[in-house]
């Protein structure tokens, strides 16, 4: 048993031992270089405080705050790690509201560690009045008679501790009789200065008034006040007074009260005169008020139309018996109630004969009524305007259109063409804007046709259309035009490109892309395509019409099967390309329904609304020809500099394709002589440029039978050409 207990004994030794050494003690120390500090409202101070961690392990520390001036303070650091024996400095700023009363605020910061608990410092905080200014005057009553000039004065100090500037201003019932020689002091700290009130009395009936002088610093808080008691004596004398501004509508009548008052004790004789415009006149002339009693004299203000703007309006009134003399001055504006302003999107242009532009122009009523408003056009008659007859709310707007239609034999010369808006009840209230059309001979404007290849078109909502728009150089020399467009339609298309330069001879291609969204309120569009040359003239222009529909579900339905099925062409190429290519490349879809009703549409000259559809289906190809050629590109990049040799060795590996892909081609220029035998110039044009590219179009002309020979093997040509389309069809189809 004594054994049991000794060796109990060394166990719990040897764990006393072993305990510090396995868990670290945590402790930190604060130090604080000042607990109280004072300031002013709005400027900060600064509380330094050093953390230590005097402890054996790695700790965390944040910092909070508590108090009346905690709202005020933000510590930095708030939150940090100390590794042991490491130490911290954290700054409290404490910055006091501008609003903050004087007096002394308590701030307590605790700082609290993750493993040594915390520990508290309480700080003092003293704000102190650090701006002030007071106001004092040796006589604040003054006994004065009616109609005399009254002087009084003060004295203004600055008792802050930084320089200020004060605003002095008056207030009480006779302010505004009253005026200050300075308004506006800067003080240094403990300067003094003087400031002179004076006071007419002319105007005042006897009594007793109090006035107030205040002072207010713009930098802070700083304020005083000081007042005033005037006892005004009954004097001889009168006061007038009125209204001293009216605001009224042209062609309107307004009764300004004009009010005389008799301060004195004996009745008097009053006369008065008005000067200013002849509309302003007056209802007496001459008027006699017993002593304390008052008379109103009616002031007519009758403006007509057109007497727009602001008039000074002068009534002079006369004491007979007292001798003296007052004027009041009163100021009358007259709007404009009745008015329209017509406005042209732009001052001038050049347009050429044959050609059409299109421009905005708008109608405003800038009246304050609602009127009706008549619109007109001085100038040629091909000029022409949307609207005729308006009827505007106040402040109301309306937009339509000025359409320019040179026609082909106008004479070269400038034109000048007036949009007129006039008030229908009253002719005199009218306003006009004009633009100057310039148009140049038929020699300036030679060189350039743009054409576009539908006129119109419907499209439904929410979908899209692409029309071509020729642009043909029949001049001399390369030049470069920029597009624009015009019309109603002008929000819901795009052109692009919208600068393009046409070698002499040649034709390029811009696309005019056009999408209604379903909030289209009008049921058909028009838009004007121009071209213009480096000096502006709008050498040649084009017109596309477009109508929004809405598609029916079962026209959706069959738009979406055809897009789905894959071109007779295209799955011939896409044969032949996986023979060459490891990989397999995707094609754009393009059905044997389409290609069959392509071909059908020469023949049979098919509605605008398929070829719309064909123009599609361009976009998509043009689109894939643009990838087709940089994938070309990448191809040349990796085959570039390999020789003839290369090529040759490659078709002999190859050459059963070779003679396969020959074979095709071959076949399928035939086919398409055939099908496309009376194909019309249009549709010719977009199959042209979408199989085979620019260029080409001669070329294959010279290849087509003529029409003699079209219309001798038309129907024996047609039937070996469906064979052939069979077997090819079963033959793509194998895979």
């Amino acid at each position: 048993m004594l054994k049991l207990n000794i060796k109990l004994i060394i166990i719990v030794l040897a764990v006393l031992i072993v305990l510090p050494s396995a868990f670290a003690a945590s402790d930190f120390d604060v130090f604080s270089s000042q607990d109280s500090k004072e300031t002013c409202p709005s400027y900060f101070v600064v509380y330094e405080y050093t953390i230590k961690n005097t402890g054996d392990e790695v700790d965390s520390y944040t910092v909070s705050k508590s108090g009346l001036a905690a709202d005020w303070a933000i510590a930095s650091p708030s939150g940090f790690v100390l590794q042991p024996g490491q130490s911290q400095d954290i700054y409290v700023y404490v910055t006091p509201s501008k609003n903050a009363l004087t007096g002394e605020y308590s701030l307590e910061i605790k700082f609290s560690s993750e493993n040594a608990g915390s520990e508290k410092i309480l700080n003092s905080l003293i704000v102190k009045d650090c701006n002030a200014v007071e106001l004092s005057a040796e006589d604040k009553s003054i006994d004065i008679c009616s109609g005399e000039l009254a002087e009084l004065s003060f004295q203004i100090a600055n008792e802050g501790i930084w320089t200020e500037t004060f605003d002095l201003f008056l207030s009480g019932k006779i302010a505004e009789h009253a005026s200050l020689n300075k308004e506006v002091l800067r003080l240094e700290p403990e300067q003094t200065d003087e400031v002179v009130i004076q006071v007419d009395t002319s105007q005042l009936l006897k009594g007793e008034y109090y006035l107030s002088a205040t002072a207010e610093s713009r930098e802070s808080e700083a304020a005083d006040i000081l007042d005033y008691v005037l006892n005004i004596e009954g004097c001889y004398g009168f006061l007038v007074s009125a209204e001293s501004y009216y605001e009224q509508c042209e062609n309107s009548k307004e009764e300004a009260s004009i009010l005389i008052e008799n301060i004195g004790k004996s009745t008097d004789t009053f006369e008065l005169e008005v000067s200013g415009p002849d509309w302003a006149s007056l209802g007496r002339r001459r008027i006699i008020i017993p002593g304390g009693s008052s008379e109103e004299i009616t002031l007519f203000l009758s403006p007509d139309y057109k007497d727009i703007g602001t008039q000074d309006i002068k009534v002079s009134v006369r004491a007979v018996n007292g001798g003296e003399t007052k004027e009041l001055e009163i100021k009358s504006k007259v709007n404009e109630c009745y008015g329209v302003r017509a406005d042209i999107s732009r001052e001038s242009d050049i347009v050429c004969s044959g050609n059409s532009v299109v421009y905005p122009v708008s109608i405003k009523n800038v009246g304050e009524f609602k009127e009706d408003f008549v619109v007109s056009l001085d100038g040629p008659e091909w000029a022409k305007i949307d609207e005729d007859f308006l009827s505007l709310d106040a402040g109301e707007s309306r937009e339509f259109n000025l359409k320019i239609s040179v026609p082909k034999d106008a004479e070269a010369g400038d034109y000048d063409i007036k949009l007129i808006a006039e008030l229908q009840n009253n002719k005199g209230i009218s306003n006009s804007d004009e633009i100057s059309i310039n148009v140049p001979t038929k020699t300036d404007c030679f060189g350039i046709l743009v054409e576009a290849e539908l006129d119109k078109i419907d499209v439904p909502y929410g979908e899209a259309a692409l029309i071509p728009i020729l642009i043909e150089n029949v001049g001399r020399e390369t030049a470069t035009y920029v597009l624009d467009i015009s019309g109603t339609g002008v929000s819901y298309v795009n052109l692009n490109p919208s600068a393009i330069e046409v070698k002499s001879g040649t034709s390029e291609i811009a696309y005019l892309y056009i999408s209604v969204p379903e909030d289209a309120d009008k049921e058909i569009y028009e838009v004007v395509i121009s071209a213009r040359d480096e000096n502006g003239v709008v050498s040649s222009s084009t017109k596309v019409k477009f109508s929004p529909y809405e598609r029916s579900e079962e026209e959706t339905i069959i738009l979406v099967n055809k897009t789905e099925e894959e071109s007779f062409f295209l799955r011939i190429f896409s044969k032949i390309r996986l023979w060459f290519t490891p990989t397999e490349e995707p094609a754009e879809s393009f059905t044997e329904e389409a290609f069959e009703e392509k071909t059908e549409a020469g023949a049979e000259g098919e509605e605008q609304a398929e070829v719309s559809e064909e123009l599609k289906e361009q976009e998509k190809e043009a689109e894939k020809q643009a990838n087709e050629t940089q994938e070309g590109i990448e191809e040349h990049k990796e085959t570039e500099g390999k020789g003839f040799g290369y090529y040759w060795n490659l078709a002999k590996s190859n050459w059963h394709l070779v003679l396969i892909g020959t074979f095709i081609f071959i076949l399928s220029v035939a086919i398409i002589k055939v099908a496309f035998t009376e194909e019309d110039e249009e549709l010719k044009n977009l199959i042209f440029e979408r199989e085979n590219g620019k260029g080409t179009k001669k070329k294959i002309e010279k290849k087509m039978p003529s029409k003699s020979r079209k219309r001798k093997s038309k129907e024996g040509l047609k039937n070996k050409a469906r064979v052939y389309w069979e077997k090819f069809k079963k033959w793509l189809e194998e895979e």
